[in-house]
C-alpha cells in the first residue's frame, strides 16, 4: 500500500483574518456641551491596559446620527488619557454614550466636570461590604490619578476584617513606568489614606495620568480606593477600585503547561500565524497507563484559540512541518498534525508491535485532543488524506465526540487481505485503448527483464540503495512490475495515457516511464524499514488489494513480494488477519456516523475501497472527475466546490476563502523524502 503514503499536500499562503474586538465596555454618559447656569461640561476618559501585550481599541460614540469610531492602539502597561473625549471624536457640542471596543480586556473610568464653575462636583462612596472587599492575593487598579499644578491624589484603603491587613502599592505614570512600591498596614475595621503617595513618597509631581496596583499581602475584607482633589477648589473625586484585566497567555506558555508536552517553536512564512514543534508522552498501552511510553511527534501552526482546529491525523510519519492544507487555508484555521504511532519519531521502539492498532491510535488521538481543548475551544475538524483519512475515521469511531466534523480525503477502507474490489476496478477504469496499451507496457518491462535488471542495479550502486529484504533486484523488477496498473491510475491517470511508451520503444524509454510509475526505491531496504509498520497493519486489521497477475503469469519467474502485503519488521510474525475490524469500522460510518465529508478521485485505484455512507447523517461524498490520489476540493466542479463551501461554513460558522484553485502551490507526488532537522531521528514523507 506504498501508494496511501505519498499523498500530496499543498504548500498554501494562509490568509490573516482581522483582530476581533471582541471585549466591550460601556460609559454610560459622556459630554462636551454647554448646561444650566453658565456650566460647561466636559468628560474626561482614560483607558488602561494592565496586560503585557498591546491592545486594539476603538472609541465608539453613540450619537442620534448614528456611530463616530476612533481606532488606536495602547502599548502594553500602558494607559491612555483623553482629555474632553468628546472633543477629540467631533466637532461641537454632543451628550451621549461611550462604548470602548478592544481585543483584550482592558480598564476604563471617566470624570465629568464644570469647565466654567468654581469647582467639581463633590466625591461620593457608594457603601461596601465585607463581601466587596479583596482577600490575600488579589489585586485590583486604580486609575486616572494626578498629582500635578492643579490636582492631587490621596489611596485610602478599608479592612472590614478582623486582623491587621498589610497592602502593596504600586504607582505607575501613563507609560506604565513604575514610579514605585511600598507596603501599607491597616488595623481590623478601620480606614487608612496615604495622601499624595507620589509627591510624598516618591517625590513626583508630574503625574497627569497615574494609576495604581494594590494587592492584599495578607488580610480579608480589604477595600482600597482613591480620590483625587481639584487644587483650586478642594473638591474631590473618587476613584473606585476596578478588577485586573484576564490578561491573555501567550500560547508558548499554555503549550508548555500541559502535562507531558515539550515544544519548541520555529519560524514560520504564514503571516499571523506561530509554528512550534510538539511531543506529547504517551502508554503504549492505553489500557495500562503504567506502561511503557513513547513520545509522540506533532506540529502545530497557531492562528488563534477561538479559531476552529484542524486536527489533521496523520497515517504515517510526520513531514508537514508548517505546511497549510487546504482546509487549513480555506478556514483560515489552526493546524493540528499528529504523526501515528510506531512511525517516524513516534516509535515506542523495544514496545511490541502488538499495540499497533486502530484502538490504541485512536486512544492517542483521543488524549492529544483532551488536552489541546483545554486551549483551543473553537470548532474541531479532524481531517487526514488516504491513511491519514482512514485514521481519522477510527478516531471518530472510538470518540465520535472529540471533534465536531471529519473530512477524510481519498480514503479506502479494505474488507480482505487481499481485497479483490480493487481488481475489478482496475478491469473497467479509463478507456479501453489505455488498458490495452498499459498492459502492453507492462509484458514489455519484464520481457525486458535484463536490461531492466541492469538499469535497476545501476540506480541502486548510483544511490546507496539495497534490495536484500524483499529478495534482490530481479524480485524488485517483478513486484514494482506487477504494481504498474495499480499504480498509474492511482497518481498518473488519464493524461498519461498518451504518454505510455509504444512496444517500439527503447530500453531507456521504457525503463524511464517505469521508474515514473512505480518508482523502483519503493522495494529498497531503506523504504521497507521505513513502512514495514503500516505492513503489520495491512496484515491484520486494514486489509489491502489484491493485485492481478493475470497478464504476466507466463514471466513471473520468482517469488516477488505484493508491495500491497509488504513485509512486517523483522524478527515480527506475520499476524492474523481480524476481518472484523473494518466490517465494525463500516457499520459505525453507516448506522452512526454524521458531519463527515469525503472526497474521492474518480479514477484513483483507492477508490475502489470507497467508504459507503449507508444512513451517515449531516454526511456526502464528493468525487473529482477523472481525479487521481491526488485529489481534493479544489478539483471539484464549481457547484461541488460550492456545496463544500456551504457545509464548511454551516459547521464552523467561518466562510471559506474562495481563493482561486489554480493558486494552490501543490507538493510534487511521490515518495519524496524530507529530513527535519529540528527533530534528528525524524525521517518523513510529504504525505499523510
Amino acid at each position: 500500500m506504498f501508494h496511501i503514503i505519498c499523498r500530496s499536500v499543498a504548500a498554501l499562503l494562509l490568509v490573516a483574518t482581522p483582530v476581533t474586538l471582541s471585549a466591550q465596555t460601556w460609559i454610560p454618559i459622556v459630554a462636551h456641551t454647554p448646561g444650566l447656569e453658565g456650566s460647561v461640561w466636559r468628560t474626561d476618559v482614560t483607558v488602561l491596559n494592565t496586560c503585557p501585550v498591546d491592545a486594539a481599541v476603538e472609541l465608539v460614540l453613540h450619537t442620534a446620527d448614528g456611530e463616530v469610531v476612533s481606532a488606536f492602539e495602547i502599548a502594553a502597561g500602558h494607559q491612555q488619557l483623553f482629555e474632553d473625549v468628546v472633543g477629540h471624536l467631533v466637532d461641537g457640542d454632543l451628550v451621549g454614550p461611550l462604548e470602548i471596543r478592544s481585543d483584550i480586556e482592558l480598564s476604563s473610568s471617566s470624570r465629568t466636570y464644570d469647565r466654567a464653575g468654581d469647582g467639581t462636583y463633590g466625591q461620593g462612596l457608594d457603601s461596601v461590604t465585607a463581601n466587596d472587599g479583596l482577600a490575600a492575593g488579589q489585586s485590583v487598579s486604580l486609575q486616572q490619578l494626578r498629582q500635578d499644578e492643579h490636582f492631587r491624589s490621596n489611596i485610602g484603603v478599608l479592612n472590614m476584617g478582623s486582623e491587621t491587613a498589610v497592602v502593596e502599592i504600586t504607582l505607575f505614570d501613563r507609560l506604565g513606568s513604575e514610579v514605585g512600591s511600598y507596603n501599607f498596614r491597616v488595623a481590623p475595621g478601620s480606614t487608612a489614606q496615604d495622601n499624595r503617595p507620589f509627591s510624598q513618597r516618591f517625590g513626583r509631581e508630574d503625574i497627569s495620568a497615574g494609576w495604581a496596583v494594590v494587592t492584599v499581602e495578607s488580610g480579608a475584607g480589604v477595600w482600597p480606593y482613591a480620590s483625587v482633589v481639584d487644587g483650586r477648589t478642594g473638591d474631590p473625586t473618587t476613584v473606585l477600585p476596578r478588577a485586573m484585566a484576564s490578561c491573555p497567555i501567550d500560547i508558548a506558555d499554555r503549550l508548555a503547561s500541559i502535562d507531558g508536552m515539550t515544544s519548541l517553536e520555529l519560524t514560520t512564512g504564514h503571516d499571523g500565524y506561530r509554528f512550534f514543534l510538539l511531543f506529547f508522552d504517551q502508554p503504549v498501552d492505553h489500557n495500562d497507563p503504567q506502561s511503557l511510553t513513547f513520545s509522540q511527534y506533532m506540529t502545530l501552526l497557531h492562528w488563534s484559540e477561538t479559531a476552529p482546529m484542524i486536527f489533521e491525523t496523520l497515517g504515517y510519519t510526520n513531514g508537514l512541518r508548517d505546511r497549510a492544507t487546504e482546509l487549513t487555508r480555506l478556514l483560515g484555521a489552526n493546524q493540528l498534525a499528529v504523526e501515528h504511532r510506531f512511525f517516524g519519531s513516534s516509535d515506542p521502539g523495544a514496545a511490541d508491535i502488538e499495540y499497533l492498532t486502530i484502538e490504541q491510535a485512536a486512544a492517542d488521538h483521543h488524549a492529544i485532543a483532551e488536552v489541546m481543548k483545554t486551549i483551543y475551544d473553537g470548532i474541531w475538524i479532524s481531517s487526514g488524506a488516504s491513511k491519514g483519512g482512514m485514521t481519522a475515521i477510527f478516531h471518530r469511531r472510538f470518540y465520535p465526540e472529540d471533534v465536531d466534523a471529519t473530512v477524510p480525503y481519498v480514503a479506502p477502507i479494505s474488507f480482505g487481505a487481499p481485497d479483490d474490489r480493487y481488481v475489478t476496478f482496475l478491469e473497467n477504469v479509463g478507456t479501453s485503448q489505455c488498458r490495452n496499451d498499459l498492459a502492453v507496457f507492462q509484458r514489455q518491462v519484464l520481457i525486458r527483464r535484463q536490461p531492466m535488471v541492469d538499469r535497476i542495479t545501476a540506480f541502486a550502486a548510483n544511490y546507496g540503495l539495497s534490495f536484500d529484504r524483499i529478495g534482490g533486484a530481479e524480485v524488485a523488477l517483478e513486484s514494482a512490475a506487477v504494481e504498474i496498473p495499480f499504480t498509474f491510475w492511482q497518481y498518473s491517470g488519464e493524461s498519461f495515457c498518451s504518454r505510455i511508451p509504444a512496444i517500439s520503444a527503447s530500453d531507456d524509454a521504457i525503463f524511464d516511464f517505469f521508474l515514473m510509475i512505480v518508482p523502483i526505491w519503493w522495494t529498497a531496504d531503506s523504504m521497507l524499514d521505513l513502512f514495514d509498520s503500516y505492513y503489520f497493519q495491512a496484515q491484520h486489521q486494514l486489509g489491502y488489494p489484491n493485485l492481478s497477475t493475470a497478464n504476466l503469469a507466463d514471466l513471473l519467474q520468482t517469488d516477488w513480494v505484493s508491495l500491497e502485503e509488504g513485509l512486517v519488521p523483522h524478527g515480527v510474525t506475520p499476524p492474523t488477519w481480524d476481518p472484523a475490524s473494518m466490517i465494525d469500522i463500516a457499520d459505525w460510518v453507516a448506522t452512526e456516523g454524521s458531519e463527515l465529508l469525503f472526497i474521492y478521485g474518480e479514477n484513483d485505484t483507492w477508490t475502489a475501497g470507497a467508504f459507503d455512507l449507508g444512513g451517515a447523517t449531516d454526511s456526502s461524498v464528493f468525487t473529482v472527475s477523472g481525479g487521481t490520489h491526488g485529489s481534493a476540493i479544489a478539483d471539484l466542479s464549481q457547484s461541488d466546490r460550492t456545496e463544500v463551501y456551504e457545509t464548511l461554513e454551516r459547521w464552523t460558522g467561518v466562510s471559506p476563502s474562495k481563493a482561486d484553485p489554480a493558486l494552490d502551490e501543490r507538493i510534487p507526488r511521490g515518495r519524496l523524502m524530507i529530513l527535519d532537522p529540528a527533530v534528528p531521528s525524524l525521517i518523513g514523507t510529504v504525505g499523510n
